[in-house]
C-alpha cells in the first residue's frame, strides 16, 4: 500500500464486505505497523496490516525487548484494550 489512506480504505472495504472488525485500527509498538484484526470466512483471526518496520542493514540492526503493555499493543490508543473475550482466536486455535 502507498500509505495510511489506502490502509484505511481497505479497512472500510473489509467491513462493507461483511467481515467483523475485532480490534483496530491501531499501531503496534513492536514493528511500528498499523493493524486491524478481522475474522475470515472460516472464522480464523486475520491481521490486516501495513507499514511494518523494514530492516535494511541486519548487521547494524539492534534487537530490543518489548513489554507487553496496552500502550505498546496500540501506540495510538485508538483500538481499545485487547482482551481474550474481544479476540478469542488470538489465544485459542480455530475449530477444524
Amino acid at each position: 500500500m502507498r500509505g495510511i489512506d489506502e490502509y484505511m480504505r481497505g479497512n472500510g472495504r473489509m467491513i462493507r464486505a461483511g467481515h467483523t472488525l475485532l480490534w483496530g485500527p491501531g499501531r503496534h509498538g513492536a514493528g511500528d505497523n498499523t493493524f486491524s484484526y478481522f475474522n475470515d470466512v472460516s472464522g480464523n483471526v486475520i491481521e490486516y496490516t501495513t507499514e511494518l518496520d523494514l530492516i535494511v542493514d541486519e548487521d547494524a540492526w539492534q534487537p530490543r525487548a518489548w513489554e507487553s503493555t496496552r500502550e505498546q499493543s496500540d501506540r495510538r490508543g485508538t483500538a481499545n484494550n485487547i482482551t481474550e473475550h474481544l479476540i478469542p482466536g488470538v489465544w485459542q486455535s480455530s475449530p477444524i
